[in-house]
C-alpha cells in the first residue's frame, strides 16, 4: 500500500465587480449585493492512483467551461494530470453566469412554436458583468483553487468516526 497525500484548497471566486448577471432563472437578473462569497474548494486524494475534486458555487460547470479551467491548470502546473480532475457544481441559483460567448437569456426562444418569436426588452446596466468577464475571472480563480491543494499535499490518513455530520444546507432559509 502506498502513502496517501492529501490537499485541500478553499479559494473565494466571488466576482469583484459592482454587479453580475445571475444564472438558474430566464429572465435578466443582476445581483444587487453579496449575502456570502462564493467558493471552490478543491481536494486532491494522492496514492496508488490520484483523484483531484473541486466543487464550485455556480449553477453549472458547462463542458466548454471546464475544458477552459484545466487548460489554465495545465498552464499553471503542468504536473498535475487534468484527466483526474472532476469540476462540480453546488448548483445556486444566485451564481454568476458562466457561458461566455452566448447572452445569457437567449434561450428563452429556443421553445417556442413556429411563428412565435421573442423580443428582449430589457435595459441592460453596462457595469453589470456578464459571461464575458465573469467567465475568465471564474476561470483563473477555480484553477487557483485545484492548482493549490495540488501544491498543498502533505501525509494522511483515512480512518472511521463517529458523530453528527451535516452534509448540507440553503442559504435561503
Amino acid at each position: 500500500m502506498s502513502e496517501l497525500k492529501i490537499g485541500l484548497s478553499k479559494v473565494v471566486i466571488t466576482p469583484p465587480a459592482k454587479s453580475c448577471a445571475l444564472e438558474g432563472i430566464v429572465y435578466y437578473r443582476p445581483s444587487k449585493y453579496v449575502e456570502s462569497d462564493l467558493c471552490a474548494n478543491a481536494v486532491v486524494f494522492e496514492g496508488e492512483d490520484t483523484m483531484i475534486i473541486c466543487s464550485c458555487d455556480l449553477l453549472q460547470i458547462p463542458t466548454e467551461f471546464k475544458k477552459r479551467i484545466l487548460a489554465h491548470v495545465s498552464e499553471m502546473d503542468p504536473t498535475i494530470d487534468t484527466e483526474k480532475v472532476s469540476v462540480n457544481a453546488t448548483h445556486t441559483h444566485n451564481g454568476p453566469y458562466v457561458f461566455e460567448n452566448a447572452h445569457p437569456w437567449i434561450n428563452r426562444a429556443a421553445g417556442l412554436p413556429e411563428g412565435y418569436t421573442y423580443e428582449d426588452d430589457y435595459e441592460y446596466d453596462p457595469e453589470v458583468w456578464m459571461g464575458d468577464k465573469t467567465v475568465p475571472h471564474l476561470t483563473k480563480k477555480i484553477a487557483e483553487a485545484i492548482v493549490s491543494a495540488w501544491q498543498n499535499r502533505k501525509k494522511g490518513y483515512f480512518s472511521p468516526g463517529f458523530g453528527r455530520c451535516v452534509v448540507g444546507f440553503t442559504r435561503r432559509t
